[in-house]
């Protein structure tokens, strides 16, 4: 299984923004992409920093999502309202995602331990 999830940690410099943005791409991700398993949006109370948690059920998932939001133009939308500080991947994306994971500066990380 190639079962992903990619948090993708970032500063605001537009919390308006960003709130209508994740409105719009929930919508757009419930509706659209099965493969999503997990979609969540998070906001410091002051605005200036957000988390994303994105969980694919494969990699097949993730590059779809990634492909979806170049195509519906959210993906340029999300780089204008803050700048991604750190991406880190947890899981076991497929080398097909390599490409695109590099180019978010992504560290993979392997579980060790779990209960």
């Amino acid at each position: 299984m190639s079962a992903m999830t990619v948090y993708i940690h970032m500063g605001v410099n537009d919390a308006a923004a960003y709130r209508a943005l994740s409105e719009k791409m929930i919508a757009f991700v419930r509706d659209n992409e099965p493969g999503t398993t997990t979609y969540e949006w998070h906001l410091s109370e002051d605005g200036t920093e957000a988390l994303n948690i994105d969980g694919f059920d494969s990699t097949g998932s993730f590059l779809a999502h990634i492909g979806n939001a170049q195509e519906q133009g959210f993906l340029d939308q999300f780089m204008t309202v803050g700048d991604i500080q750190r991406v880190v991947v947890t899981g076991a994306p497929t080398a097909d995602a390599g490409p695109v994971l590099e180019q978010l500066g992504a560290v993979g990380l392997r579980e060790i331990g779990s209960i």
